[in-house]
């Protein structure tokens, strides 16, 4: 299933990535698109309106409730069982009143994950926040990202910032 919006945009011999192949616009009939692997390579990615309509902070709570096993076994929760094990082996499973802090360095600089399950509007604000306030501390620019249930500072230099900090700020 692609979002109609995305497809209308294509024409026949446009090439997109969907389902980690790349594959080609045969035709579209019917509400129907007619696809076949392309042997181009493609930076087009198709992408639905939930990004609109991001988790309101009662339901990003929900969703912590659903992590604590408060909304008992169903069958979502069967089938990210074994994600939610390694998630905890790796680091730790988000709770409320706890703050999940994860930091890694890569090619790309600097990675540092708050992961507070408030919704995007107010990642956003605070990804912000937090950024201005860190490099007040000490100088660093900062890249951005914000999802649903946390958000991202990326730099070129390294940070310190555990959950303590991070609370304190």
């Amino acid at each position: 299933t692609i979002e109609e919006s995305f497809l209308a945009r294509q024409r026949p011999g446009d090439a997109f990535v969907f389902a980690g192949r790349v594959l080609e616009l045969v035709r579209v009939r019917d509400m129907v698109g007619y696809v076949r692997l392309a042997a181009a390579r493609s930076h087009a990615v198709p992408r639905w309106n939930g990004g609109r309509m991001p988790l309101s902070t009662e339901l990003a709570d929900t969703v912590l409730e659903m992590l604590e096993g408060a909304g008992g076994e169903t069958p979502e929760t069967t089938l990210l069982a074994p994600l939610l094990e390694l998630q905890a082996r790796w680091s730790a499973l988000p709770r409320r009143g706890r703050l999940l802090v994860e930091q890694v360095r890569t090619r790309q600089g600097h990675h540092l994950y708050v992961y507070p399950y408030a919704g995007r509007a107010v990642h956003d604000g605070l990804a912000t926040l937090l950024a201005h306030r860190l490099a007040a501390d000490a100088p660093a620019t900062f890249t951005l990202a914000a999802n649903d249930y946390g958000f991202e500072l990326t730099s070129r230099t390294a940070v310190a910032a555990d959950a303590a900090r991070i609370r304190a700020l």
